[in-house]
């Protein structure tokens, strides 16, 4: 077991494998700890086992980096997850394994030395094969061997790829022969390098509204924002290349955990004391994914610091031992949105947009989509009456007429772009999630589009926005409507915002509200109110009349302050 361990080991601080952490702590688990049912689903659940049965109605995956045959045989069990026997769990385990063997082995087998690293890596294991105890570690140990040696193989036939040793050679024939056809084995692999292209954003794993490589047909019409276009392109490169950005790693000692906040599909959240300065702070511990979205969440959290709004970066931190990294951020007492929403007047509403419009317009002007906006990533103190964005962990670079992964943004608040698969989108994506927001703080119906999957979210859309402007949005921008929607659709008008009000929400809404609302929510996200645009709607007048007043009075203080 400690010779298995070790090789592990070895390749993690070879960086080889540590962008696949799961896959790989999944054998450590195997080594050193029975498989209960709190394991499983710590595993395979990033969320309640409530909110798992929700998410495989709506074709959500379980986990980030999950590959298929895993995925499969979760769903098929999730009915009886908690009755899923021993055997079965340990099969499960295996098969996951080597199915992310083969995820990681065409991943990395065009770079040549870590071709060597993998054919290597399954060279050892075949030693290590033969002599462990426990025939589902060894089924383990044999469905990578096979993975990585057809994947470094297949690597070997490409030019530019090393030429194959005779070990290899031999360890592929050894293993493979007889066991699964090499051209079987190929369309898998390849099936594996379209999942990988799909997580390439850390999205949502599989099922609609997935990146996909080009297909044959008319492409989609570009398009590019209306504001703050090139602001990436006059500045450095090292502003947006976080591929080349080197974090600062402080010490996690300086941090004592409190409690725990919450937990997400990319981390868990923790309160926490600087113990150097007795300060409450807030610790969002990452679950494995790629380098490149760790970096990149740093990268744009280190751009946006000082930004009006926004969550402030106190600290990166990694631990030494399992290299787990940590983002240390500022604390906000934040009360519950399910809580807070309902006891909101119409003032406040207006107030808590306004302050996140400011934040939204900040990034925009920096070059920044969040990506991600909905009432669970504005954390609000309403005895401070502060608010700040949070979690930009799917944030983006804009660059001007760059197409960008389509699984990002959660279900209730995703824009039609993104329903559609037009890739071609903007900062405008964060303006439609606002309207939602708006939409379910006025109308007091959250979440305003409550769709049961990705395809029904466009549903709900148009059955309030109507069908008619859908079809010119498609027709406008040369987008092909996935054809399972043209059962669902059907032929819808369009409502009348006037429709929602109610007896219970009537004190929210205003003929300015709804106008606003009016002017975000399009299906055109070129039509859609910028941030700074919105700030200027004369919902917001008694806010910026307020804030100006303060401001004055402000400044007289200082004024008879200095005089005295």
């Amino acid at each position: 077991m400690s010779l298995l361990h070790n090789i592990l080991l070895e390749y993690e601080e070879n960086e080889c494998i540590e962008a696949y952490g799961y896959h790989y702590r999944l054998l450590f688990i195997l080594i050193n700890k029975p498989i209960t049912s709190s394991i499983f689903w710590d595993l395979f659940g990033s969320r309640t086992r409530e909110d798992i049965g929700a998410e495989v109605a709506s074709e959500r995956p379980l986990m980030t980096e999950e590959p298929i045959f895993a995925r499969e045989l979760i769903w098929s069990r999730r009915n009886e997850a908690e009755q899923i026997s021993q055997t079965s769990r340990w099969a499960l385990f295996c098969r996951y394994a080597g199915s992310a063997g083969v995820l990681f082995g065409q991943t990395v087998n065009s770079e040549v030395q870590t071709s060597r690293m993998c054919s290597t890596f399954s060279l050892q294991l075949a030693v290590l094969h033969p002599i462990l105890p426990n025939i589902l570690l060894r089924g383990f140990t044999h469905s990578v061997i096979v993975a990585l040696s057809v994947c470094t193989v297949a690597a070997s036939d490409r030019p530019g790829t090393f030429r194959k040793s005779p070990q290899a050679a031999k360890a592929n024939a050894k293993h493979s022969a007889g066991i699964l056809e090499p051209q079987t084995f190929h369309g898998r692999c390849a099936a594996f390098q379209y999942r990988a292209y799909e997580y390439s954003e850390g999205g949502n794993g599989p099922g609609h509204g997935a990146a996909k490589p080009a297909m044959p047909g008319p492409s989609p019409a570009s398009s590019k924002a209306r504001v703050y276009t090139d602001v990436n392109t006059q500045k450095n490169r090292e502003y947006w290349d976080y591929d080349a950005h080197v974090p600062n790693w402080s010490n996690q000692d300086n941090y004592q955990l409190v409690r725990k906040l919450g937990r997400g599909k990319y981390s868990e959240v923790f309160e926490a004391i600087n113990v150097t300065n007795n300060e409450k702070v807030v610790v969002k511990i990452l679950k494995p994914v790629k380098k490149k979205k760790i970096k990149r969440e740093i990268k744009i959290l280190e751009n946006l610091r000082g930004g009006t709004n926004i969550i402030r970066l106190v600290d990166t931190v990694k631990d030494p031992v399992s290299r787990t990294p940590a983002l240390v951020f500022e604390y906000i007492n934040n009360t519950d949105f399910k809580e807070l929403y309902q006891k909101l007047t119409d003032y406040d509403i207006r107030y808590y947009m306004y302050e996140l419009l400011k934040a939204l317009d900040y990034c925009h002007s920096v070059g920044i989509m969040h990506r991600d906006v909905k009432p669970h990533n504005v954390m609000i103190d309403h005895q401070l009456r502060k608010l700040r964005l949070i979690d930009w962990g799917l944030a983006e670079f804009y660059h001007p007429a760059q197409e960008y992964n389509v699984r990002v943004a959660s279900r209730y608040f995703k824009g039609p772009e993104l329903l559609v698969d037009y890739q071609m989108y903007d900062y405008s994506l964060d303006m439609w999630s606002f309207g939602c927001m708006l939409a379910s703080m006025i109308f007091l119906k959250e979440p305003f589009f409550h769709g049961q999957d990705n395809y029904d979210q466009l549903v709900r859309i148009a059955k309030v926005l109507g069908t008619e402007e859908l079809f010119g949005y498609l027709h406008k921008y040369h987008i092909e409507l996935d054809t399972r929607f043209k059962d669902l659709l059907g032929q819808q008008s369009r409502k009348r915002w006037e429709q929602f009000i109610q007896s219970e929400n009537q004190h929210l809404v205003s003929p300015e509200a709804l106008d606003l609302l009016d002017k975000l929510l399009r299906y055109d996200h070129q039509q859609r109110l910028t941030a700074a645009e919105a700030m200027r709607h004369p919902y917001f007048y008694p806010v910026v009349k307020e804030q100006a007043n303060a401001n004055t009075d402000g400044t007289k203080a200082i004024s008879s302050s200095n005089a005295t």
